[in-house]
């Protein structure tokens, strides 16, 4: 997927400061919004183009995640705005 937002969340600041350390290199970003650019072979509930959002997935600043297990269609939610979902999403699953 093309990432076109993230959400910073702040488990993201307790790794950087050390709080909860990980190993080198730290994978920064938990949830993000984008669009999907490719599928494999198989895949027949998903088309390229479509809009999705994820959380969970270790380093969703980068510019492209690959992670289909903790992908979810939020067609409606992204259709209101890339900027807003990912911190929609922290928020559904903290509350």
């Amino acid at each position: 997927m093309r990432t076109e937002a993230i959400g910073v969340n702040y488990i993201d600041v307790y790794h950087r400061t050390g709080l909860y350390p990980l190993p080198s290199p730290i994978p920064l970003g938990q949830e993000g919004a984008g669009c999907i650019e490719h599928l494999g072979p198989g895949v027949t509930t998903m088309r390229v183009g479509d809009l999705v959002a994820w959380s969970g997935v270790a380093g969703s600043y980068a510019t492209h995640v690959v992670d289909m297990e903790r992908l979810e269609l939020w067609l409606e939610a992204v259709a209101h705005g890339w900027r807003d979902v990912p911190n929609l999403i922290g928020k559904v699953i903290t509350d």
